[in-house]
Formats: structure tokens, C-alpha cells, sequence
């Protein structure tokens, strides 16, 4: 996706000059504008070590650890019973099956005019028994590219997760989103009823929009100078909060709009931003945890394809 700051033309570029004070940028009115739902941040749980077992016990084994072998001329003690599997330790194995699961990639295979997903390919085809290695370049697999990054290694972008929990795990489509804007440290700036928040963990999974060409110097240097005082305006005190009227869409899309105000271009409504810069992510995201969410269950995810893509 195209940044949404492009640099000038090379016809149109002027002598080199720092962008105006950073108190042209903020407006104390930022445009109305009507926000998506959001909520709460919630807290991000912290994994629980792994629990540990005595030496000879099994690791589901509630009952006592077999003696350990004493060496010669040592005394014999009692020997300390092996604690029950604590329920931690079962959600810490179930989180690590999920996350194995959502690192896997999913791959897509043509063959017999539908489109083949699965996580390894198979060495016949599911639709017709035939093998798919003599199948062609056609059918060659492809692995998808996942929609959703690392947000906090994402710099100077507007990044979309859900309010709670996370998109390939929780999400159900109907839940409500939070959006932030990234530092040039990776350290997301976002906005609730506890006023502008700092995080520098908790958007490892996201949604990202770009905002800034690379060979955009001016504003790469001084980008977060520019968000921490634009941060700092009083109509993102805690007390200014309204979660349907002025809540972290209001925040973000108005941070967006003072640099392109200093930037000397025109202002963008929610709408326009929504539909030019986050549908088309949104849409794709949308399609990858379908297919996510059927493998979670499945070898396979069989799509027919249209007429003039079937290709056997």
C-alpha cells in the first residue's frame, strides 16, 4: 500500500527547509469526525512459567517421584512427593499450540478448478486422488502472506488491532478495535478514557497502514517530537474522553490531519481515510483469518474457483 506522505516531484521539491514549528501543527478543533466503537484497553495477561518436575516422575504424574540413587555412604531421606500438574502449566501448553498454529503458514494449491488451502501440502490431490507433484507450474503451492505484523516494529504507521484479545485467536468479527500511531522507536501512541497512552508491548499483532515515504527526511526526523507534543493537547486529557464521539479514531485521524495541514494538503475526512487506506487491509485481513480459523480444524480448505480460473 502506498504511503499516505509522498514526497515531491523533483520539479516541485524547494530548497531544503525544516518543516514549520510544531505549534502550527496542532489545532486545538480538530475536524469532527465519527469514530469507530471502541473499548477498554485490556491488560496484557503474563505467560506463567513452566512448571517443574522432580527428577524420575512423570510429567503428568500425580503420584510420589521415584527415590533418587544416593551415593555410597550417603543417608537415606525421604524422598519429596511430585506436586499435582498445576492448571497453569495446561494453558501455558495450550498457548503454545495456538501460537505454533498461528506461525504456520497457510499455503494455496490450483488444482482440479479449486483452490487448495492447507498448512502442508499433501502428495495427492483431496479432490481427485491424482499426485500433485506431475501436476505442473500451476499447481505449484504458494504460501499467503500473513496480513498482520509486529506493530511495535512498525515505524511512524496507524495500526488497527482488536480492543481485546487478538485477531487470530478471539476475534470474532463483531468485536471492537483500537487504533494507535507508531513512533519512529516502534512505541505506539493511542488514546482511551484514560487519556494518551505509551505502549512499548501489547500491538505485536496488528494491522498497519504506512504514512511515511522513507526519503521523507524532514518529517522521519522530526516525527516524534511532533506526535508527543501533538499528545500533549488538552483535548486528550482523560475527562475529554466520549467513547463514540471523541475516543482513539478522533485521536489518531486528527494527528494525521495536523501533518498534512503543516504539510501544505487538504485534510481528510474519517470516511475517506477508512475506505481508502484501511477497507482494503481490513478486507484481506478478513479473508485470512477464515482461512485461519477452518485450518485450525481441517487438513484442507476447498474453494471452488470461477469460471475463468479453473485450470485442472
Amino acid at each position: 500500500m502506498a504511503p499516505l506522505w509522498e514526497a515531491p516531484s523533483r520539479a516541485q521539491r524547494r530548497p531544503t527547509r525544516p518543516i514549520p514549528a510544531p505549534r502550527m501543527l496542532f489545532s486545538r478543533d480538530p475536524p469532527p469526525v465519527r469514530p469507530v466503537r471502541v473499548g477498554s484497553v485490556p491488560a496484557v495477561p503474563g505467560a506463567h512459567p513452566p512448571a517443574r518436575h522432580l527428577p524420575g516422575a512423570h510429567p503428568r504424574s500425580v503420584l510420589p517421584a521415584r527415590p533418587v540413587p544416593l551415593r555410597r555412604g550417603e543417608g537415606a531421606g525421604p524422598t519429596r512427593p511430585q506436586l499435582p500438574d498445576a492448571p497453569h502449566h495446561r494453558d501455558a501448553a495450550r498457548r503454545d499450540r495456538a501460537s505454533a498454529m498461528e506461525a504456520a503458514a497457510i499455503l494455496y494449491v490450483r488444482h482440479c478448478a479449486a483452490a487448495i488451502f492447507c498448512r502442508r501440502v499433501p502428495p495427492l490431490c483431496p479432490v481427485c486422488g491424482r499426485p500433485l507433484r506431475d501436476a505442473g507450474l500451476l499447481s505449484a503451492p504458494v504460501s499467503l502472506q500473513c496480513p498482520f505484523v509486529h506493530g511495535h516494529r512498525q515505524h511512524r504507521a496507524f495500526l488497527l488491532r482488536p480492543t481485546a484479545g487478538s485477531f487470530l485467536r478471539e476475534y470474532d468479527g463483531n468485536s471492537d478495535l483500537h487504533v494507535g500511531i507508531s513512533s519512529a522507536r516502534g512505541v505506539v501512541y493511542h488514546y482511551n478514557e484514560e487519556g494518551v497512552h505509551r505502549d512499548e508491548s501489547g500491538w505485536e499483532q496488528c494491522i498497519s497502514v504506512p504514512l511515511v515515504q522513507p526519503d521523507m527526511f524532514e518529517l522521519l526526523q522530526q516525527w516524534d517530537q511532533i506526535l508527543e507534543e501533538f499528545s500533549m493537547g488538552e483535548e486528550w486529557l482523560p475527562h475529554r474522553y466520549e467513547e463514540h464521539d471523541h475516543n482513539c479514531y478522533t485521536y489518531a485521524l486528527a494527528f494525521i490531519n495536523s501533518v498534512l495541514t503543516a504539510q501544505g494538503k487538504q485534510q481528510m475526512s474519517k470516511s475517506e481515510f477508512t475506505e481508502k487506506f484501511v477497507i482494503p487491509q481490513t478486507k484481506n485481513a478478513s479473508k485470512y483469518i477464515t482461512l485461519h480459523q477452518e485450518l485450525t480444524t481441517k487438513d484442507f480448505y476447498i474453494v471452488p474457483l470461477p469460471d475463468q480460473e479453473k485450470q485442472c
